[in-house]
């Protein structure tokens, strides 16, 4: 703890204004009294039971007591240390990965190394850097064609989710509401408060639900969506990508609008996610605190034991 003490601070800073108010109380009752209105000539009377010794004025104990109230007027505003962030497993979210399986998605327009791949190809390979680097989220994938379908559950076996991936048959049809619609089902049934959807499609949406009104309810849900347009750049068109459905609909819920036009901007794009998320967490990330009010109090404590003992034996006054 002793290095910690930089990040000393007040839970409840705004009662430090009570301290000096609690001075003046103090100080007012501790204030010189009036002149005596009956004066004795003598105390003869008194003096066979009065023990000299323990006849000092004892104004000490007025500071032990007065030092306690402060303490505990110190302790009710809560200082601590703090101690950092929450455990590295608090900050895990939930991904569902919304893939397009539709024919299109099989087209050889994108390139790994010298080879011309598919657009699905593609993002199989992206998605496994994607996936290493988040070893604590669970990971979930659904694919659309004209339905959508659950490849594989929330897990942290990425392994077995990369293996799904890997498995996907591309059909005819594109139910890109539809699968938005069943990641915010899958997702709220996981119980994380982190939730995330990223969709990846080349096309637009032929059947099930309307994606924009899917993306309100993502929205409404708590779910940020990503989306990407996977299309050649010869197909890509720049200007006004704001009316874009897909952009409207990651907008809607927080999330980003991408394109990307071959095997490089894709992976540039699932890291500029995996960034994005990253800072998500961090601001999430709820702070840990090392509460030393109880410190507080058992000083203000240990000082009125102190003003007992001593006001009832060396500080003894006799009236």
């Amino acid at each position: 703890m002793t290095g910690q003490w930089h990040t000393f601070q007040f839970g409840l800073p705004w009662l430090l204004a009570f301290l000096p108010l609690t001075l003046g109380v103090l100080w007012w009752l501790g204030r010189a009294g009036r002149v005596p209105g009956l004066l004795i000539s003598s105390i003869a009377l008194v003096s066979s039971v009065s023990r000299p010794v323990r006849t000092r004025r004892g104004w000490h104990r007025h500071w032990l007591r007065w030092g306690a109230v402060l303490l505990l007027v110190t302790a009710l505003a809560q200082p601590r240390i703090e101690r950092g962030a929450a455990p590295e497993q608090a900050m895990a979210i939930d991904i569902i990965l919304l893939v397009d399986a539709s024919r299109s998605m099989d087209t050889k327009d994108y390139v790994a190394g010298k080879e011309k791949i598919s657009r699905l190809d593609a993002l199989r390979q992206v998605v496994g850097n994607f996936v290493k680097a988040r070893p604590q989220d669970r990971i979930g994938v659904i694919a659309f064609a004209e339905k959508p379908y659950l490849l594989c559950p929330l897990t942290l076996d990425h392994s077995w989710m990369m293996d799904s991936l890997r498995n996907i048959q591309t059909a005819l049809g594109t139910a890109m509401g539809s699968s938005i619609e069943a990641g915010v089902e899958l997702l709220r049934a996981g119980g994380n408060e982190s939730r995330v959807l990223i969709l990846i499609t080349d096309g637009l949406n032929t059947s099930g639900s309307d994606p924009l009104k899917a993306a309100q309810a993502a929205a409404k849900a708590g779910v940020r969506l990503h989306t990407i347009a996977a299309v050649s750049y010869d197909d890509v068109r720049t200007d006004n990508f704001q009316k874009n459905p897909l952009f409207i609909m990651a907008n809607s819920t927080g999330g980003r609008f991408f394109q990307a036009g071959n095997t490089q901007s894709l992976e540039t794009i699932y890291g500029e996610i995996d960034q994005l998320e990253r800072q998500q967490l961090q601001q999430l990330r709820s702070r840990n605190y090392t509460p030393l009010y109880s410190l507080f109090a058992a000083a203000a404590g240990l000082l009125l034991c102190a003003e007992t003992m001593l006001a009832a034996t060396r500080w003894l006054r006799v009236p």
